[in-house]
Formats: C-alpha cells, sequence, structure tokens
C-alpha cells in the first residue's frame, strides 16, 4: 500500500501538536516567572564568588549571608534601621585596614592590596550615602584618606621587597653597577614609604578620635613594616653611599626676591667626613615645587647660586634647598633652608606663530616667547586655548615655547580668540598670571551620517551608525550627540565612539503595528565645528514575535524530542516514496516550472533582480545573468551604468534607477558567491548581503539608499523624481568604481 500525501499531512500534523504540548507548557511557565520576577515576587541568591554560575535558585528567607557584597540600602531605609547600616560599614571599613595592615606586616602584598581595592571604595560610598543621612557626623574623609594611603603605602613596599630581591642578586653576582643603581632606588621607595606611613598614622588618629574604633594593632604592624625597611635601608646606605652636608650663606637683605630680583647667595657642599665634593655640575631642587637649578662647585666644595622664583606662592618665608646626586653618584642627597620674603611679578607672553584659519583635524602650531622685561622665564608651562576650549599644555624653555595639537571637533566655527596663558591653582605666585590673544578663524568641516536600522523583534529597532568628514580619508569624530528618532518622535540621544561610531536599541511603541518602521538620525553640529547631517532609513517588518527561536527551542522536554524524532522517521520515510512519485510526475507536458508562464500556486512573490519589471526593453535580462554559470563581466557593468545614464537624461528616473540596481547588484553578488543563493528579492538580497562577512556599514548604508530607490520605481506609482535618480546614479558609480570605455562598447557589440 502506497501512502497519500493525506498520510503525511497527518503525521506531520501529529508532530506539530507533539511539539505545541511540548513548549506550550515551557512558555507559559517561563512568562509566569518572569511576570513574577517583574512583580519582586522571585528572589534569586547567586553566589558572588563564582564567576560563572550555573543556575539561580530561590533565596532562602531565613538565610543570613553575613558576607554580602551588595547591602541594599533602601531596606535598611523601609525599616528605620539606617544607623544600623552605619554601624556595620563603619565595622567593616575598620576591618579591612586591620587586617590589610596585618596581611602587610606578614608579605601577604596580594591579598593586603584587596583589602582597599574596589570593594572597598563600594562600602565606602554605602557608607558616605547611609552616614548622610543620619544624625550623627560621618567621617568618610578619613575612610577614604586611610584607604588611598594604606594602599599607597602596601604598592610601595612591594615594590621595595622586589628590587630589594634584584639588588641582593645583583650583588651575588658581583655586578656591582647595577647594585648602585638599584641601591638608588630603594632609597627612593623608602622615603616614599616613610612619607606614606606618616600620613597614614594621622589618618589612623583621625578615625580613632572620630569613630571610637581601636586601630592600634594596625598602628602596630605598619610600623613594624616601615621599621624593616629602615634597617635595609641603612645597611644599603652605609655599603652604596656617602652622606653629605650642605651650607647656604645668609647675607643682609638677601631675603628680599622675586623672579625680578633674584635669591643670590652662595655655599659649600661637602661629605660628613669634611670631604669637598670639588668641580663637579650639581643640581638643586628649590621650594615647594621643586624648581631645578644647575651650578658648579670649586676645588674646595663651594658654589655660587642664583635663585628666580617662578611659581613659588607668595606666603612663602621659608626656602628648601635640596641637593640631588645624580644617577651613578656615591652621595646622598642633603637639605637646608633659606630665609625669604616673595614678591610677585607680572611676565609678558607674545605669540610669533599661529594659523589665520584652521578647520578640524587640522595640525596647528603655535610658538611664541615668555620673559619678564629682557629676561626669559624657564621652566613653567602655559596653556593653549581656542574658543576657550584647552588645545595643550606647552613648555617653556628658556623663554621660548613651540608646540603643535589637533583642532577638535568642540571649538564652535567661525573667529575665534586663540590664546596662550599662565595661570596656576591660585593667583599668589611668584609670576603673575598673563595671556596673549590672537584671532583665529575656526571653518566648518562638512559632516558625513551614516546608519542602518535593523527590527531585532517586534519590540526593538537595533540602530548603528557612524559620523565623520565627508572629505579626506573620511576619519569618524568621537563624543558627538546623535539624536535618534523612531517615526516623527525622538527615541533617545547616543554618542559616538573613539571611532565615531554609535548603536542603539530602541523600543518601539506598544501601540505600534508590526509594519515597517522609518528610522531617522540628526546630528545638530551645536557647539562644534561640524556641519549638521542627518540620515534616514527604514526598519523593515519582522515575524519575530518577541520569543526567540534559542528559548523555543531549549524549553522542549526530551520526551518531547523523542517522540518527535520517531513520528519524523516515519514522515521522511513516507515522504521520500511520495518524492519519488512526484518526481517521476514531473516529466509530464503539464507539469508548472518557475520561470516558463506556469504558476506552481501560492502568494505571489515579490519581483526579484532575476526578473525585474525593468521599463528598458533593450536592456540585457537580469534573469539570464543571474542563471549564467559566471558573472557578469566588469562591461556589463558598466555598460548598465551608461544605459542608466541616457536613461537619465531622457528624463526617465525610474528606468534610471533600475539600472543602476542592477549593476551595484552584479557588482555585489560578485563578492559574496553570486550562484549561491538563486532567486533573492531586493529585500532577501540586502539581508544575505548585510549578513556576510564582506559588509561594511558605508556600502551597506548605499545599497540600503539604492534599494529602497528601486523598489518605488518598480512598485510605487509615484516612482523616483529626478534629484531621486541623479543620487542613486552617483552612489551606483561610488560602489562599482568603473567608468565606460570604449574596449567595452567594442566587447558588448561583439557578443
Amino acid at each position: 500500500m502506497n501512502p497519500s500525501a493525506g498520510d503525511v499531512v497527518v503525521l506531520v500534523t501529529m508532530l506539530g501538536w507533539v511539539l505545541i504540548a511540548a513548549t506550550g507548557g515551557s512558555i507559559a511557565a517561563s512568562t509566569a516567572e518572569q511576570a513574577a520576577f517583574d512583580d519582586g515576587n522571585v528572589d534569586v541568591d547567586v553566589d558572588v564568588d563564582d564567576p560563572n554560575p550555573a543556575f539561580a535558585v530561590q533565596a532562602d528567607p531565613d538565610e543570613t549571608n553575613t558576607s554580602d557584597r551588595h547591602l541594599n540600602p533602601d531596606e535598611y531605609r523601609e525599616s528605620g534601621n539606617l544607623g544600623e547600616l552605619e554601624t556595620q560599614l563603619t565595622s567593616w571599613l575598620v576591618e579591612q585596614l586591620r587586617e590589610g595592615a596585618a596581611e602587610l606586616a606578614e608579605g601577604e602584598h596580594e591579598t593586603a592590596h584587596e583589602r582597599v581595592d574596589e570593594q572597598y571604595e563600594e562600602r565606602l560610598e554605602q557608607y558616605v550615602e547611609i552616614a548622610s543621612e543620619t544624625a550623627g557626623e560621618h567621617h568618610g574623609g578619613a575612610f577614604e584618606a586611610a584607604g588611598t594611603e594604606q594602599a599607597r603605602l602596601t604598592t610601595a613596599v612591594s615594590e621595595y621587597e622586589t628590587a630589594k630581591a634584584d639588588y641582593d642578586a645583583a650583588l651575588e653576582n658581583g655586578d656591582q653597577r647595577y647594585a648602585h643603581d638599584l641601591a638608588r632606588e630603594l632609597d627612593t621607595l623608602a622615603g616614599e614609604i616613610e612619607n606614606a606611613s606618616l600620613r597614614l598614622h594621622e589618618q589612623y588618629d583621625d578615625l580613632e578620635a572620630g569613630t571610637e574604633v581601636d586601630l592600634s594593632a594596625a598602628d602596630t604592624a605598619i610600623e613594624a613594616v616601615v621599621d624593616d625597611v629602615r634597617t635595609d635601608q641603612r645597611e644599603i646606605r652605609d655599603v652604596q653611599f656617602v652622606e653629605t652636608e650642605l651650607t647656604i650663606a645668609s647675607e643682609a637683605g638677601s631675603d628680599q626676591i622675586s623672579f625680578r630680583d633674584p635669591l643670590e647667595t652662595s655655599g659649600t657642599l661637602r661629605t660628613v667626613d669634611g670631604e669637598p665634593i670639588a668641580n663637579e655640575t650639581i643640581r638643586f631642587e628649590i621650594g615647594p615645587q621643586n624648581e631645578t637649578v644647575h651650578t658648579e662647585t670649586a676645588a674646595d666644595g663651594s658654589f655660587d647660586l642664583t635663585y628666580r622664583p617662578t611659581a613659588v606662592p607668595l606666603s612663602t618665608t621659608e626656602l628648601v634647598v635640596r641637593y640631588v646626586p645624580e644617577p651613578g653618584s656615591p652621595h646622598l642627597e642633603t637639605e637646608t633652608s633659606v630665609d625669604v620674603t616673595v614678591s610677585a611679578v607680572e611676565p609678558t607672553v607674545t605669540i610669533r606663530e599661529r594659523p589665520d584659519e584652521v578647520a578640524l583635524g587640522d595640525e596647528m602650531t603655535v610658538s611664541g616667547t615668555l620673559a619678564v622685561g629682557d629676561v626669559p622665564v624657564d621652566g613653567v608651562s602655559l596653556v593653549v586655548t581656542l574658543d576657550d576650549q584647552p588645545l595643550e599644555t606647552v613648555d617653556v624653555s628658556n623663554g621660548s615655547f613651540e608646540e603643535s595639537m589637533l583642532v577638535p571637533v568642540s571649538v564652535e566655527s567661525g573667529e575665534q580668540d586663540l590664546a596662550v596663558s599662565l595661570s596656576f591653582d591660585d593667583q599668589n605666585r611668584a609670576l603673575s598670571e598673563t595671556a596673549a590673544v590672537e584671532p583665529t578663524t575656526v571653518l566648518e568641516t562638512e559632516s558625513e551620517l551614516l546608519m542602518r536600522a535593523t527590527r531585532t523583534d517586534n519590540e526593538t529597532v537595533l540602530v548603528e551608525g557612524w559620523l565623520g568628514l565627508a572629505v579626506g580619508e573620511s576619519e569618524g569624530v568621537a563624543d558627538q550627540p546623535v539624536e535618534i528618532h523612531l517615526e516623527n518622535a525622538t527615541a533617545e540621544t547616543v554618542w559616538t565612539g573613539e571611532d565615531g561610531t554609535f548603536e542603539s536599541s530602541v523600543a518601539i511603541p506598544h501601540s505600534a503595528d508590526g509594519g515597517d518602521r522609518r528610522v531617522r538620525a540628526s546630528y545638530a553640529g551645536t557647539d562644534a565645528n561640524l556641519a549638521p547631517a542627518r540620515a534616514e532609513t527604514t526598519a523593515p517588518a519582522t515575524d519575530t514575535a518577541g520569543v526567540t527561536p534559542g528559548s523555543v527551542i531549549q524549553s522542549i522536554p526530551f520526551w518531547a524530542w523523542i517522540g518527535a524524532g520517531l513520528l519524523v522517521t516515519v514522515a521522511i520515510v513516507l515522504g521520500g516514496r511520495r518524492y519519488r512519485q512526484s518526481d517521476a510526475d514531473a516529466d509530464s507536458p503539464f507539469s508548472g516550472r518557475d520561470g516558463e508562464g506556469v504558476t506552481t500556486g501560492g502568494e505571489p512573490e515579490q519581483p526579484s533582480l532575476e526578473s525585474p519589471p525593468s521599463s528598458s526593453s533593450s536592456a540585457p535580462s537580469a534573469s539570464a545573468s543571474a542563471s549564467a554559470s559566471t558573472a557578469p563581466s566588469p562591461a556589463h557593468i558598466r555598460a548598465r551604468l551608461e544605459e542608466a545614464t541616457d536613461h537619465l537624461s531622457d528624463g526617465a528616473p525610474d528606468a534610471t534607477v533600475e539600472c543602476c540596481y542592477e549593476a551595484v547588484r552584479w557588482d555585489l553578488e560578485t563578492r559574496i558567491d553570486h550562484e549561491s543563493e538563486g532567486s533573492q528579492t531586493h529585500w532577501e538580497f540586502y539581508r544575505r548581503y548585510r549578513d556576510h562577512p564582506v559588509s561594511d556599514l558605508e556600502e551597506l548604508d548605499t545599497l540600503r539608499t539604492i534599494t529602497d530607490a528601486y523598489e518605488r520605481a518598480v512598485f510605487d506609482r509615484r516612482g523616483n523624481t529626478t534629484s531621486d535618480a541623479e543620487r542613486v546614479l552617483e552612489h551606483a558609480r561610488h560602489v562599482c568604481s568603473v567608468e565606460i570605455e570604449d574596449s567595452d562598447r567594442d566587447q558588448l557589440a561583439a557578443e
């Protein structure tokens, strides 16, 4: 007995009911769970220490997890126990400091650093938030400073231990030069450790006084660490270095100083044993900004010193003068102080070179001088601004400066002020604030905005795009706002990334139908020198109904797959017999074949490129080209573009668009395996090209524009305008990158 087509239909129907029964319960359960989750009726407890939790379970309401990393302040607000939470957070922060200090003393540097890492900062933020809502005074500043100093101390100690191990190895290997260099590095680290420990002790004292906690154990542990460093460094200094003494003469009337009237004094530099450091170029760091001055010593270690203050605060009454040995020197640094009174003077900035006109991305060079009278200023920094936008900080060397910088997009177009200024955090310095200003014209740069929109489901449109320059190398522009509009409503504003790209998922209103969605992106160019730009596209309708195929497949029980497999096996056997019968019937002269004038039934398809309703009767048919074993030649593509040009001249914009679309599609098909997909509608081809690795955003946007125009030409009785056709022809020439050649005409004539 041969099974009929009805038998196959019955079996396939049974298969469908099995799968529906299996998935229906899963989907319903999933929907119920999601609703409960949205209502807040399901608590999910995930182990925060497991980076890949296998599943989530409902939390036990009676279980208390004292190590929870995510305390919820709102729960404590509702219960009125903010004070209790503040106490818990205080205890936790103090315990982190205690444990970190103990671990540092034990040499557990990595663990000690983890005590004051991001988790400490998160809990500190919670503490400040809660403590600001309670009646008492909070100590967030002290906790922050203590955590910062403890982290800094831990890092310095870790670096010291590493360098100390390298130093011991260098001595053992007989590498005295390397050992000496490491000894200098160790001496610097030892100083950092000493200073950090002093600041940390102060923070501990503040916390103990304000919170009544006991940090004595942490104090003791830190002091033990510093004592070990002091002991090691004392031994290293005895082996590697010689201590020095610095004296500076105090002369009557020399304490009144300014940049115009500098400190002029003399002194001597010797070892502690009285041996002069003779005939050397020595370096001093002077004042709180460690301004550098070089001078020469004589045979007896004496020297003359001239110092012109620049950034010294006017409130300074004592200048520290520090001798800093050069790398490789056997001497240790030493310092002394000089009593002074500082007066301010105003320098003069002069701009000597600057551009008259600039545009976005241009490299502009600015140079000039800084001086007080005829005396050049050295060792300070100036700020270059354009339209009050900081461009660069330039260093002044011997009274001169020169720097090249790029023009950012944030500078408005038009005539703007280019300024070079000297300024400090406060104005009370030895050099007063000053500036030079010159006019510079900022040109507006043409922009380009590309965009594509894809329906991910019935509720969301994925918008991707790029904002950049329309000229040159088409560089992307970062940190610019782009407004996304869905239909006629503004959906949201996104900001471009470093390469000018942007991406956003836009929600579709629940009241909207499931049809195509018009998406528009706009860049206003406000407060910038980049011209405004717009892009518009359509997100085609999708058949997705909100449940992803993956989620449905995963929800099917195992028993359903077994039953479905049995039914599929039977259906294949019966279907195979039926297929062999139908294959035999295919030889009948009454059987329908696609493309031969006999329909096979069903809904009529959209016309595809293989059978376009072209208005050009003389054009070679697209179906012939598509069915050929080889891709259309460049000559065919060029000829189709030439034909499009003729149609445009004849005032036939739709025919122009159709020829352009065929040329572009032929060209793109050669890049993505033109024989692989058979007959496709224009939107099916668009999606195939979009999903192919060779596609790029710019060409995809161009294909979208041309496809839109092709659809209007074929299906919309209003058609395209002449300007539409001109734009499509320009896009097509750009994509195909071809020009009409005489050899093409000869080749086509021969064919």
